[in-house]
Parts: C-alpha cells; structure tokens; sequence
C-alpha cells in the first residue's frame, strides 16, 4: 500500500506569494519543494518531491482546512488564525516567516 502523501496548504495570491525576496513561492522555491505556475487564470504548484502534494488555496480558507484535517500544514497569515473561529481549533503556530508587516500612518 502506498504512504499518503504529506498535503500543504499555501496561498493561492496576495502578499505571501507576491515575488518579493521572502515570500512563500520564494521560500518554496529555495526550500526545492517546487514552483507555482499559472495555466490560464489558474494558479497551480508543481512538486519537486513526490512525496509532499502542495495545494494552492485561498489564504483565509488554511485554517478552516487544517481544522478539518484536510491538510497536514498550511502557510497563512497569523491574522487569519487570529480573527477566525478557531476556538475547538488544535492548530500549531510554528514560526513567523516575515513575509509581511503591518504600518499604521497617523
């Protein structure tokens, strides 16, 4: 029988996939898991280790999806953890990848 694959939710557009110099299609790509591409207005992402299937998704719908035990890791703004309902949540923060902040202008 044939091991699951390890399934990853990343965003699909917005500032974490933006080409700047730490966002995730960046760290994605330094890491060698793979490569975001675009087929029409679809975005997609190809995976350079068999055993790790990426899929692109809106950035709110990760911790719903992770919640539900459709993905095993996702990458998503810890605003969006925040501001969700995740009360009976079990997910994990595992660290701050900087790949945006926040400026207030009075």
């Amino acid at each position: 029988m044939a091991e699951r694959k390890l399934r990853m939710a990343v965003p699909i557009k917005g500032w974490l996939v933006n080409p700047r110099r730490w966002s995730v299609k960046n760290i994605l790509n330094l890491a060698e898991i793979g490569e975001y591409y675009k087929e029409g207005k679809d975005v997609h992402f190809k995976s350079s280790d068999p055993e790790i299937e990426v899929i692109p998704v809106r950035a709110s719908d990760v911790p719903y999806f992770l919640n539900a035990s459709l993905f095993d890791i996702g990458i998503t703004g810890t605003d969006l953890i925040r501001e969700g309902d995740t009360s009976d949540s079990n997910l994990e923060y595992i660290c701050d990848l900087g790949c945006r902040f926040c400026k207030f202008k009075r």
